[in-house]
């Protein structure tokens, strides 16, 4: 992706970095919902189809994710995309209180099926993005 791309979501501002990262910047109070991550799936495939990103997801002001939003981050069915379908790693910065507790949830008990780590400081998070950059 040549130039830097950026779409207000209902969840979120998504941004094609021009370094090739996707960077999800959750609205404040967001609670997660399969329809959420279904808009952003389907805009992305939409701009870059066929392509895995690493990405950035900025969650410190994420409330909180339905248990169907957690089924889908998880998915590698080929005939129902999932996250899986554009992450090639995901780096997920959090605070403290909630939006941690969701992080931890999804990184260590759904156990995301690409390398994801939690991270409370972003420049930290891009570092880590950038060693898994082809």
């Amino acid at each position: 992706m040549q130039n830097e791309k950026s779409f207000n979501l209902q969840c979120c501002k998504l941004t094609f970095r021009n370094d090739g990262i996707l960077v999800m910047d959750m609205h404040k109070g967001t609670h997660m919902t399969v329809e959420y991550a279904k808009e952003i799936l389907s805009t992305v495939q939409q701009e870059a189809p066929d392509t895995k990103f690493p990405v950035l997801m900025l969650a410190k002001n994420v409330k909180g994710a339905d248990k169907e939003a957690r089924r889908l981050f998880k998915n590698t069915d080929p005939q129902h995309p999932g996250p899986y379908h554009i992450t090639k790693v995901c780096a997920m910065v959090v605070g403290s209180g909630i939006s941690k507790m969701i992080g931890n949830m999804v990184i260590i008990i759904n156990k995301p099926p690409f390398p994801a780590k939690l991270f409370s400081d972003e420049e930290k998070a891009i570092t880590w993005l950038k060693e898994f950059k082809d």
